[in-house]
Formats: C-alpha cells, sequence, structure tokens
C-alpha cells in the first residue's frame, strides 16, 4: 500500500468531493495507516470545507444542474421554477449545509415526478427525473 499517493488522493481531491466523502467517512472502514493520513488531511483541509459548505450555490445554475461541478448521473443543485432561487436538494449530506440552500425532498408521484419545496418561496414543485439528469 502507497501511503504517500493515498495522502496525495485526498489532498487533490475536489472540494466538493471531498465533502461528500466526508459526509459518508466512517474510520472504522479503513485500515490505521489510511485512517491517520486521511484524518491528517481532513484537518489540514478544515477550513477549505468549512467555506464551501458555508457558500451560496452558483449562481449561474439552470434547473438541470451544473455538468461541470456535480460528480454522479443525477444532479443536486437545482432551481425553483417560480422564484428563481437556487440551492441543493436534500438529501443523507446536506444536513451540515445551511437549511436556507435545501430544496425539501416531499416525494414522487406514480409517474416518476419529484416533487421539492423551496426554501426560499416555500412553494411546492414538481419536476421531471428528465429535468435532473445530467449528461458528461
Amino acid at each position: 500500500m502507497d501511503i504517500s499517493a493515498i495522502k496525495k488522493r485526498y489532498e487533490n481531491m475536489p472540494i466538493d468531493e471531498l465533502v461528500t466523502f466526508l459526509a459518508t467517512y466512517n474510520k472504522d472502514d479503513f485500515m490505521p495507516e489510511v485512517q491517520q493520513v486521511i484524518e491528517e488531511v481532513l484537518l489540514e483541509r478544515q477550513d477549505e470545507i468549512d467555506s464551501y459548505k458555508q457558500q451560496e450555490p452558483n449562481e449561474d445554475i439552470e434547473s438541470g444542474g451544473d455538468p461541470s461541478s456535480d460528480s454522479g448521473l443525477i444532479s443536486r443543485k437545482i432551481k425553483c421554477k417560480d422564484c428563481d432561487y437556487q440551492g441543493l436538494v436534500e438529501a443523507y449530506d446536506t444536513q451540515d449545509y445551511p437549511k436556507k440552500q435545501i430544496f425539501k425532498l416531499l416525494g414522487k408521484d406514480n409517474q416518476g415526478y419529484i416533487y421539492l419545496r423551496c426554501p426560499n418561496c416555500r412553494t411546492d414543485i414538481s419536476y421531471s427525473p428528465f429535468e435532473l439528469i445530467k449528461f458528461k
């Protein structure tokens, strides 16, 4: 095992991926040597992590998300259809974000439409799943 390569991986990880990793990080899943390296890097990057969590969502986000900054197929970024407020879809890793950025996930219907509540105007809005899918 190359500890220096592991350290470099976490040092160079984009901040959005690092914050997502941190939300699910369980030190017991890693060997002690790797755990120590990860925790050192997290400590070194703590200011960057805190800053990222406090920032407002990107103002250039369209309703389908920003493909250049989200990882995965489904976008986490969203824009209210009524008031144009921009934020993130509620999920397991958004608990540390300011509530004013989180669109509450209300559920979905039989046709697959996803219902969210805008944190700004408090309107319940339906989105086709295709509006949330992005392509790289």
